[in-house]
């Protein structure tokens, strides 16, 4: 199996990475960071990888992936469309700029990916989009980043479509809480926000190494919707089962929670 996966070099990830090269994948690393300490862990484990620098802002960088993925393995049969950021902060914080940046990075680097590297894949081929909880069920604080999460997920709906008399399957992971690095580049001007989500992050039950086998169960599967936390799957379906005042009051006493964690 051929193996592209955008923001490789770290968390998720470098989690799925591993787990890929693990089951005898060939893996592809891109990323704006450096991806060679990964690769150089997969080649150690006996598979096969490369890095190739990747930033999914720049369609003339995705061009590039392509040319060179086409050039090297003639195509693939995985698109991972990973790479990400986090945001937090209420409506008023949150500055327009902070809405753009994570829409740029999140959904139109999801975009820009899927129409630079889609055709690369044949029939059988799949993609998966990373997405989270929060496009599900919303948090407070996290509009701009529940926001283009949902996007994602409505967008990966969207392309399973479209994609479905190629042969081509599209599975979309909403992953909760997990071990990562993830908040380490959060964007927030809500320091007690800040200090909350970081200790989620922190005591979080899953590590990334589980949230990617559980993704990857998900994909052999080819699931469409992957939720790999218990919690998230509880989460989803009380949204829809529950009538819409009772969830709603829920939330409410979520939003504050996290007031009085403010104040």
């Amino acid at each position: 199996m051929r193996v592209f996966i955008s923001g490789g070099a770290s968390g998720l990830g470098r989690a799925l990475a591993l787990y890929w090269a693990a089951e005898g994948a060939r893996v592809a690393i891109g990323d704006v960071q450096d991806g060679t300490a990964v690769v150089a862990e997969i080649k150690e484990r006996g598979g096969e990888g490369c890095f190739l620098p990747c930033d999914v802002t720049d369609e003339a960088s995705l061009a590039a992936v392509a040319s060179e993925l086409r050039q090297r393995w003639e195509g693939l049969d995985l698109l991972v469309c990973n790479a990400g950021v986090a945001t937090a902060g209420t409506l008023e914080q949150e500055s327009l700029a902070q809405w753009q940046w994570v829409f740029d990075i999140n959904l139109f680097g999801v975009v820009r990916s899927c129409r630079a590297l889609v055709p690369l894949l044949s029939e059988g081929g799949q993609v998966l989009n990373i997405a989270s909880q929060a496009g599900l069920n919303p948090m407070p604080k996290m509009g701009s980043y529940s926001a283009v999460k949902a996007a994602v997920v409505s967008f990966s709906e969207t392309l399973a479509l479209e994609l479905a008399d190629r042969g081509i399957h599209v599975s979309v992971a909403c992953p909760a809480f997990f071990k990562t690095n993830l908040d380490k580049g959060l964007r927030s001007a809500d320091p007690a926000m800040t200090a909350i989500l970081h200790k989620l992050f922190a005591k979080a039950p899953l590590s990334a190494e589980q949230v990617a086998a559980s993704i990857a169960d998900g994909v052999a599967r080819r699931a469409p919707l992957i939720l790999p936390h218990q919690s998230g799957r509880r989460a989803f379906w009380l949204m829809r089962l529950l009538p819409r005042q009772r969830y709603r009051a829920l939330m409410l006493r979520q939003t504050a929670k996290l007031r009085r964690a403010r104040a």
